[in-house]
């Protein structure tokens, strides 16, 4: 990009790779945005943001267990950021594995337990692994910390409803018709039109 060579690239800072993966992502092609990322980590191995950012597209284009090994060296170089382990899991848990998906969410609300997006991956892995428990605490905790998140309500609701607790399941379709009308209506699809 812009005619200049690679060997200009290891003498650039920060700020000109950022402008550049800026440049690139207004674009929104994937080949571009990961030749971009390639071409700055060549010149800083170990970037946060050009790892991060690298993970995200290969999640994206559909190489999760490129994305995961990515993720797994940026924990590495930064143990302490909960966002990346919240991305972990979320990989994780886009293949189905479950247990690592689990143990990365964790993770991540430990480190910042403000991370309302980590509580309701927490919660949807755990519905997954079969604790009914730990998904409704995870789910619950989504909801006090984002409550107009409506598939929050709406995991809580088929939950109770498959545990038998039709009574809990109908006061929480009935919360999300308060404020998300449209999916109250797909979770009464879903039960054809019965709670019970």
């Amino acid at each position: 990009m812009f005619g200049l060579k690679p060997v200009f690239y290891r003498h650039v800072g920060t700020a000109v790779w950022r402008l550049r993966l800026m440049l690139v992502l207004w674009r929104g092609k994937p080949a571009s945005v990961l030749a971009c990322v390639g071409d700055w980590l060549q010149a800083q191995p170990n970037h946060p943001h050009a790892l991060a950012t690298q993970a995200h597209w290969l999640a994206q284009t559909n190489e999760p267990e490129a994305a995961v090994q990515v993720l797994q060296h940026l924990l590495i170089l930064q143990p302490h950021v909960a966002a990346h382990w919240f991305n972990a899991g979320f990989v994780f848990q886009g293949l189905g594995q479950w247990r690592s998906a689990q143990s990365h969410l964790e993770a991540a609300t430990q480190l910042d337990p403000m991370l309302d997006r980590a509580w309701y991956g927490l919660g949807v892995v755990r519905i997954a692994l079969g604790d009914r428990w730990g998904a409704e605490q995870a789910l619950r905790r989504n909801t006090e910390l984002q409550p107009m998140n409506p598939l929050a309500w709406y995991q809580l609701a088929h939950l109770h409803r498959e545990c038998g607790e039709h009574q809990q399941a109908w006061a929480l379709l009935n919360h999300l018709r308060g404020f998300d009308p449209r999916v109250a209506r797909q979770l009464e699809r879903e039960w054809g039109g019965q709670v019970a």
